[in-house]
């Protein structure tokens, strides 16, 4: 059923977009290793509040790890 359906697609269209660029350990995130803020200045207090505050979430640490970034596969072989 699914191979019927992209039958109507060139190989060429079925090719991602965007090439993923190679891990990077070094950047924030990164294999969901945690993002600690080292910068404790006012407007960065102010910062992460709002983000609270309007999203529920850590909007200044989420605008730093990138969405290219990597996680470990941490399944079971079994279902693997």
């Amino acid at each position: 059923m699914v191979s019927q359906m992209f039958q109507c697609f060139a190989e060429d269209e079925l090719k991602p977009w965007f090439e993923k660029p190679p891990p990077d350990p070094s950047v924030p995130g990164e294999n969901v290793k945690a993002v600690r803020v080292t910068d404790n200045s006012e407007a960065t207090k102010k910062k992460i509040k709002e983000g609270w505050h309007n999203h529920a979430f850590n909007h200044y640490v989420c605008e730093m790890i990138s969405l290219h970034s990597t996680m470990a596969d941490e399944r079971d072989q079994e279902y693997v």
